[in-house]
């Protein structure tokens, strides 16, 4: 009789933990969702600059101090950033510089996808609070600076935009004049800010003092939305043929034309670094009604620096696109016809290598006769020598059907830029060049550099680039945290059930 007795107790407790715990859960999921205010203070959190198509850090995330602020002001939270200069070396020259302006996308959460960019919202300035005074570098010199984005204007120290709270993710532009400079059009990207809100501590019931009054941000308030694409669309459409003697791509006889073309990003808006290693005007050969790109290679000028294409791949018909909008599917070696020779008639040989091309053909996939794009693969050494695994990268060869014409003879796909043409033996990497100063703390990785995937930083620091987010179920019991109310209630519970263990056995029950 005894042990029913005990039985019946210990289901009836267990069945009241298992439902308190489903009320609790329950609540606090409720309380999760409702976004409940914070109290007015300042607290820290960890969070990263990602780019805008892939999980790799953005270009400007080491130009953000980690951890950043969360401010709780009455109903209002805002993030508080600090901005701190960035330093990359490329071979033996180093670029350092602050990150220039920051924009942010009120409500875009990425389309349907994700990860699709925000190209018809109209980006916010991200209010600053207080500047680098007296700081002025090579690009932003009010006499000598070299970057007309940010010439004559202060770096931006502090700056704050408004978040809800738990916002895990939040959509950017920011513009880096560094990368610019290393590569034309890089310089602005876009990227996802994210917040790792489990991180979130308090340290002080007060607000920052620059957080009481507005400031006037001085930093250009027009979008720099379009400012790199809309230089990827300067593509020529002069052509010496009326409307009506339109060449029509799909029905072209054997022969040779030509066809303007520029390597993008995978956003297939944006210029690729890849793109100041090719030719221009691309010849187009149809052979018994089969269609033949050849690309002409030239070297890879970087701030007096050169190198080289060194494979190429193209993707055969019936590709698709990842979540990035990258190019997926099978690939096959592109026929290489000559090799990049130096003034001696010999291969082009440098430290990272040798048997660079210098023109190569491929057959032209037949989804490019309808939008102009060639999915490639291209891989370059110098960024490959930076980077382990970063040196492939996947482009979009852009062919403007509009300039199609027909040709003879091959002067007009001959490269009159022959600085970049048969390098010596020297190679990539002979310059000491110094660009501005700073220390040495946030390497940009090549994946930035090249610009492919769009604009990849990576911190030498790894707590500026990547959040560490525990899976642990543990609940915290440290000093100023309060153990979770479920958590709590189960506890006791359970202490319940061992009292009455220890009453059975010693014969009470």
């Amino acid at each position: 009789m005894r042990n029913k007795i005990f039985a019946g107790i210990i289901s009836g407790i267990l069945a009241c933990m298992i439902f308190l715990y489903g009320i609790l859960s329950f609540t606090g999921h409720l309380v999760s969702a409702n976004e409940k205010i914070l109290s007015s203070g300042t607290y820290s959190v960890d969070g990263i600059l990602r780019s805008a198509t892939s999980n790799q850090a953005s270009m400007g995330n080491a130009a953000i101090a980690k951890p950043m602020q969360i401010i709780a002001d009455g109903d209002q939270i805002y993030l508080r950033m600090e901005c701190k200069a960035l330093t990359t070396s490329l071979g033996t020259a180093q670029f350092t510089g602050y990150l220039g302006a920051f924009h942010y996308f009120p409500g875009w959460k990425g389309g349907s996808s994700g990860y699709e960019l925000p190209k018809n919202e109209a980006p916010v300035a991200a209010s600053v609070k207080s500047y680098y005074k007296n700081v002025y570098d090579k690009y932003n010199h009010p006499q000598t600076g070299t970057d007309a984005k940010v010439k004559g204007k202060l770096y931006p120290q502090y700056m704050t935009i408004p978040v809800k709270e738990r916002e895990s993710e939040i959509w950017v532009q920011v513009y880096v004049p560094v990368m610019e400079e290393i590569s034309k059009g890089s310089g602005l990207q876009y990227a996802r800010l994210q917040l790792d809100w489990d991180t979130l501590k308090q340290i002080s019931t007060e607000i920052p003092e620059d957080m009481k009054e507005e400031e006037e941000d001085s930093t250009d308030k027009d979008s720099l939305q379009n400012s790199s694409i809309d230089s990827s669309k300067n593509t020529s459409t002069s052509s010496s043929k009326n409307t009506s003697d339109k060449l029509d791509v799909n029905n072209l006889k054997d022969g040779i034309y030509s066809v303007s073309g520029q390597m993008l990003k995978i956003d297939k808006e944006t210029r690729s670094m890849a793109n100041e290693a090719v030719g221009h005007t691309i010849k187009l050969a149809v052979k018994k009604g089969k269609y033949y790109l050849t690309l002409d290679f030239k070297g890879l000028e970087i701030n007096s620096q050169f190198g080289y294409l060194s494979n190429l791949k193209y993707f055969i018909s019936g590709y698709s696109l990842d979540q990035y909008g990258a190019p997926k599917g099978s690939v096959k070696e592109v026929s290489i016809d000559s090799y990049q020779k130096d003034s001696e008639g010999n291969r082009v040989r440098d430290r990272f290598g040798t048997n660079y091309p210098d023109k190569v053909t491929f057959p032209l996939i037949k989804e490019a006769l309808s939008d102009g794009y060639v999915p490639l693969k291209v891989f370059v050494p110098i960024m490959e020598s930076i980077s382990s695994g970063s040196g492939t990268q996947p482009v979009f060869l852009k062919l403007d059907w509009s300039t199609l014409k027909s040709v003879t003879g091959e002067s007009v796909f001959k490269d009159t830029d022959t600085t970049r043409k048969g390098l010596s033996s020297g190679g990539l990497g002979s310059s000491s060049l110094i660009a501005g100063t700073g220390n040495l703390k946030a390497p940009l990785s090549s994946e930035t550099i090249i610009g492919d995937t769009q604009d990849m930083l990576k911190s030498s620091d790894n707590s500026q680039s990547i959040i560490e987010i525990s899976e642990s179920n543990t609940v915290s019991t440290e000093e100023g945290e309060t153990p979770n109310a479920a958590s709590s209630v189960i506890s006791i519970l359970v202490s319940l059930v061992g009292m009455f263990y220890k009453g059975k056995s010693r014969g009470v029950f």
